[in-house]
């Protein structure tokens, strides 16, 4: 049985699918490309009839309704302007905080399409759960990224009942084929808001030369209670590199002798470890594609910041090591008197700078 629940909506912007992405945009809202599209400002295209795609809009297919007992049925992604669900079990009406949300969402409402926004009335709605429903959108012009690697950026919020998939996929065919699809509710948990970066498979434009029919797509399989998705972008990924772990060697110096820094971690998309002294990112000393960098500590402590730079990444935050030299010895010694008898007791000096 599916019970009223009230829930505390935390936001929280996703910039990764735990690799966190920054990127070079192609299409959509990033690139200023095809806006109104990927706003959603345009009425879709609904279909039961798979392949039937339009080629200037979203195209939202319904594929069954009932639990799969009717097909196509009318399991649609609809466009909304309000930017929250419908359904009997929600009833919250504050919108999403997608930046664009008063130009329209798309949703896919299980929990309205079910019972029609009365609670207790399931099944009396326009489509009976549990449904099954794709969002298509349409050409998209990917020409001269043959080969790139690209994720799909969008800002998403659901709530889950029992969705057996919420996915992302990718065709170069104007969907003839399609991709394996990325399930992004392993980006996103439930009841949070915000962008997610859905990191499409590598093969997606590998050796294919003609990029000019490319489609996305957006699924919604199950029952209860809704998915909603806004501002849309295609963007060619980028892996940061990791915040590394950093130790020096050998592990005591004398003041003015080197040290050698010793760093643990993965580039990835960056080119090089960038060295910093007084903060991170402060005045740099040096760069280094390896794992090492020899460093001459300035007084008796220094603190270096290490971190990956270059490339398509933007730079984070630092990794931190403080390198503490030992002063060297400058001893010196003297007598209580300048002058001594033979038979005198023999002195004992005073032994200073150790």
């Amino acid at each position: 049985m599916k019970m009223k629940k009230k829930y505390i909506v935390s936001l929280t912007l996703l910039f990764m699918s735990i690799l966190s992405l920054n990127a070079q945009n192609l299409w959509g809202v990033d690139a200023s490309i095809d806006v109104a599209n990927a706003e959603f400002q345009n009425t879709f295209t609904e279909t039961g009839t798979a392949s039937n795609y339009s080629i200037s809009n979203w195209t939202a297919l319904s594929i069954s309704e009932s639990n799969g007992a009717v097909t196509p049925g009318d399991a649609f992604w609809t466009r909304n302007t309000l930017g929250y669900s419908q359904g009997a079990y929600w009833q919250d009406t504050t919108p999403i905080n997608s930046p664009s949300q008063v130009n329209g969402v798309a949703v896919f409402d299980s929990d309205f399409m079910d019972n029609n926004g009365t609670p207790g009335a399931f099944g009396t709605g326009s489509a009976p759960a549990a449904h099954h429903g794709e969002l298509i959108s349409p050409r998209i012009d990917l020409t001269g990224n043959t080969d790139v690697p690209l994720a799909v950026k969008f800002y998403s919020f659901y709530r889950d009942f029992q969705i057996s998939e919420l996915s992302v996929s990718f065709s170069s065919d104007d969907g003839v084929t399609w991709g394996n699809a990325i399930d992004y509710t392993a980006l996103q948990a439930d009841l949070t808001e915000g962008f997610i970066n859905a990191v499409l498979p590598s093969n997606s434009t590998q050796g294919i030369p003609n990029l000019t029919q490319c489609r996305i797509k957006f699924t919604f399989s199950g029952d209860y209670y809704f998915a909603i998705i806004d501002d849309i972008s295609i963007i060619v990924s980028c892996t940061d590199p990791t915040i590394p772990s950093v130790t020096y060697s050998p592990g005591t110096i004398c003041t003015g002798s080197n040290a050698t820094l010793n760093i643990s971690g993965t580039l990835n998309d960056a080119t090089n470890w960038h060295i910093y002294t007084g903060s991170c990112g402060g005045s740099q000393i040096g760069t280094t594609a390896g794992n090492t960098f020899v460093v001459t500590p300035s007084g008796l402590s220094t603190t270096y910041y290490i971190r990956g730079e270059g490339g398509c990444v933007t730079p984070g935050s630092c990794a931190s090591v403080t390198v503490t030299a030992i002063p060297i010895d400058d001893a010196s010694f003297n007598y209580s008197a300048s002058v001594y008898c033979v038979d005198d007791s023999d002195p004992t000096p005073t032994i200073t700078g150790l």
